[in-house]
């Protein structure tokens, strides 16, 4: 998880490739126990690069339709910086068309841990 500053405010964001780890440990934790052969609850098609698993795959779906109504509001860098909008003289429009072009992975505004979002205000105060 990475913060990034944005008009003066903290916020958390997730990266997609966090998100999918966050889900398999969600889906441990609540399902694992209805699954019959653990070592291969999470395996990937390798021509479609998604779950093998009918249930796993249509649970991750809903898990990521569920964050996708987030914004993006950074991106992370080959390099592991976060870059934001007030990185680029063109704001949001370029920092979109310079992430596409060179395959950045967006950090989308979402989940605040329980706790952090009252640290994170004091922090602003």
């Amino acid at each position: 998880m990475f913060r990034v500053t944005l008009s003066g405010l903290k916020r958390m964001v997730i990266s997609m490739s966090d998100s999918r780890e966050q889900f398999e440990a969600w889906y441990r934790l609540n399902w694992g126990h209805t699954e019959d052969r653990h070592e291969s609850i999470f395996e990937i098609s390798e021509c479609h690069g998604c779950y093998c698993r009918l249930g796993v795959r249509m649970a991750y779906d809903a898990w990521q339709a569920s964050r996708a109504a987030g914004k993006i509001v950074a991106y992370m860098t080959h390099h592991g910086s976060a870059v934001s909008p007030d990185d680029f003289a063109g704001a949001e429009e370029e920092m979109h068309h310079s992430a596409k072009m060179e395959g950045w992975t967006p950090l989308i505004a979402g989940i605040t841990v329980k706790g952090e979002e009252d640290e994170a205000n004091a922090n602003d105060s």
